[in-house]
Order: C-alpha cells, then structure tokens, then sequence
C-alpha cells in the first residue's frame, strides 16, 4: 500500500500492469518489451518465467525504477518472484523492496569515486594509496616520475623499499596511531630513495581511508617533491654556518638581533666571552645598563627605508656603560636565516685609540694654556716661514692682532 500509493483495498484485484505506469506499454496486458528499463516489462516478464509450465521452481530476482502517481516521488525496488502451487495451479509471490536509499548512496558513492578518481589522476601532487601491510595499491603518473619507477613497477612495492633508510621508522608511531582511528592524518618531511639512487625530499600529507563496505583501510598519501627547496636550503645553511665561522674569528663584539622583537639570535665567542650566553634576551636589557626599553640611541630607524628594505652600512660609535669601554660600530640589515629581518652589529673596541685622543686633547690644552701666559713672545711658523700662531705676549710686542699677522712671513 505505502510503496504504490494506493489504499489495501484498492490493491486487491489489481492487474499489476495498474500498478505500473509506462507510457509504451498500450494496456494491462500489451507491454512494450523493454524488460532492462521498463519496471512493468521487469515484472511481467518475472512473473511469466516462474509460472510458466517448464518452469521448476524457478526464482526471479531484479531491480527497477518505479514512476508512482505523481503525488509520490519515483522510488528504486529490488524484487524477487517465485511460484507455488495454490488449489493445482501455479501462481506467483512477489517481494518488493524499497532501496532508494541504498541507490541514493551508492550514486553519490559513484560521484565520489569520480572526483577521487579526478584528483588522483589529474593531481599536480604525487598520490600513493598503501594497504594496510605498506605496499602501494595505487599510484598516479607524478609519484612515479619522482622516484623512477615506471607504474607496473611501482604498484605492488612495499613503502620500505623506496624510503630512506634513516627516515623508514620517522613517523611510524604516528602511522600506528592513524590505523588505530587515534588521529585522522598527520603531516611529515621524510626522504626517499629514487630507482637510480638519487635522493628526493617529500612534503607529505597522510590520512586514513576508511572501510567501504568490503573494502579494508587503506592509507592515502599526497606528496609534495621539495628537493630543489631542500638542496637550497641546504646551501643557505652552508653559507649561514660559514658565515658564523668568520664572525667567530674576529676581535670585536658581532652581534645578531630580532629588528621588532629586540631579542638576540646570535653573539660571537669575543662578545660570548664579555656578556656570557644572553641569546634570546632582549638587546636593550643585556648589552647596556640600567635600560627600561629600547635605547635612544638605537640604530634600526637608520637601516631601512619606508619600503622595508636595508638602507646599507651605518657606522657611529658609542660608549658602553655595561663595559666602560667605547666602540665603533658597523650597523646593518639583513634577513637571517629564518627569514625574519635582524639587526647585524659588528663593534670594534676604540677604547684605547679614544684614551690616546682624549690625552692628545689634554696634552694640546695644557700647551695651549702654558703658550699663552708665558711672559716671552712666542711665534710659529710653518716650513714656508709663514706664521701660524702667536702667543699674547708676541702680539703686545709687535702692536699687532693676530689675523694681520697670520698673513704676515
């Protein structure tokens, strides 16, 4: 009653062709023959297979697509008829089920696994299906070109074989946790081993592909090829490390510091030596004393330009009032290693090159002092015989000012 839409008593009676609409079949008994797409033909020809008299027990089963009246929606069945004998003369039973739900599903199922099916072939990425014993159930045209291997190869390779072996146990609890349903995907950088023995780099994204009806777990890998990113990489460390090497050789404080943070990324042994391990304070509470915040003094407005980029070297001295020494430093901008613009200073200690100025300044005062309150005339003159200078006393001598007689020889 519920699947045809009609009340019990209007059933009873019924030719099942009126139960059934079809526009090619002309009346209950004609029918238009199409029995793989015609839902009435599929019945008819169902129900005639069993009763008819060479038939022993025969069983009919199928599905089909049923178009109700219009105020019930289209629904998929699935039938099965067989035949009894009732009063010596054979008649069919028929079951019906509703599986529109089940037809439903396997349809956007079907969907599914052509946009899967899409993306893993079309992908720009190397995709890997794995089993759950590690060996690869697919694999698509990039992750064969990765590492090598022509595809009938490739398919049926257990993961160990092409992984590094230094990276094959990286993330193997991580792999177990993701069969036991304790995670759904993790991410990890591992290292594998191409055919010809080169070494490749992968970005690797790993999730879990749940059961599917009879279908077990399997793991789905897409993998992003990062060698060129790693190879260059590794030369920047390279040329960082060298670089630190010749920071480390030289007399003078090179420091490295955060432009926005203030924090110290680097110091050299000489300034190791004179602050101790102060990587990852703040500049201004470590180098100087008595520093609430940033120092006046500060450089980092000098070294870039409204765009952001390094403005070039820029030299000034300064006294240190944590070390009571004096230093010429060489300030500059750069991008450090992480990418993060710093603060380079290399400062050159000028302690005793300013003691030895500020003697010379102390000596030429007291010359200065003693040249003019002598009582005798003093005049100087440089290898031309011009003079130069004249003391007080010379200038009374001579009733002169001194400029008429810097002109004078």
């Amino acid at each position: 009653s519920k699947l045809f839409g009609k009340p019990v008593s209007e059933v009873f009676g019924l030719m099942c062709g009126d139960l059934i609409d079809c526009p090619n079949c002309h009346d209950e008994l004609q029918v238009c023959g199409q029995t793989t797409s015609c839902p009435r033909c599929s019945f008819f020809n169902a129900i005639s297979t069993v009763c008819s008299d060479g038939a022993n027990e025969a069983v009919q089963e199928g599905e089909a697509f049923l178009e109700r009246d219009p105020e019930f929606p289209a629904i998929w069945v699935k039938y099965k008829v067989s035949s009894i004998l009732m009063n010596g003369e054979k008649v069919a039973i028929m079951t019906i089920d509703d599986i529109t739900d089940r037809k439903l599903a396997e349809k956007e199922l079907n969907k599914s696994e052509k946009r899967f099916r899409s993306f893993f072939e079309n992908s720009a990425v190397a995709v890997v299906i794995v089993d759950q014993d590690g060996h690869v159930a697919e694999a698509n045209e990039i992750v064969c070109q990765i590492l090598g291997y022509p595809r009938s190869e490739f398919i049926g390779m257990h993961f160990a074989q092409f992984t590094h072996p230094d990276d094959l146990f990286l993330d193997a609890d991580l792999y177990k946790s993701l069969y036991k349903g304790e995670r759904q995907s993790y991410k990890i950088v591992k290292r594998y081993v191409r055919k010809d023995g080169k070494v490749v780099w992968g970005n690797l994204s790993i999730s879990i592909i749940p059961e599917i009806q009879d279908l077990p777990k399997h793991i789905m890998v897409v993998c992003e090829d990062i060698t060129e990113r790693k190879l260059m990489e590794a030369d920047l460390e390279d040329a960082h490390q060298r670089l630190l090497t010749v920071f480390h050789s030289m007399d003078a404080i090179v420091y490295v510091a955060d432009m926005e943070t203030y924090e110290i990324l680097f110091l050299n042994r000489y300034a190791l030596n004179i602050y101790g391990n102060i990587v990852g304070e703040k500049c201004w509470q470590t180098l100087y004393k008595a520093k609430t915040g940033p120092c006046e003094f500060c450089s980092n407005d000098k070294l870039l330009d409204a765009a952001g980029q390094p403005t070039g070297m820029y030299h000034w001295e300064n006294y240190n009032t944590k070390t009571g020494r004096w230093y010429e430093c060489h300030d500059n901008a750069m991008p450090w290693i992480d990418r993060r613009m710093v603060r380079l200073e290399i400062a050159l200690d000028i302690t005793e090159r300013k003691r030895a100025e500020e003697a010379i300044k102390e000596s030429e005062e007291r010359f200065r002092t003693l040249f003019e309150e002598t009582l005798n005339p003093v005049l100087v003159a440089d290898e031309n015989e011009r003079y130069i200078d004249a003391n007080k006393a010379a200038l009374e001598f001579l009733e002169c000012d001194r400029e008429k007689l810097l002109k004078r020889s």
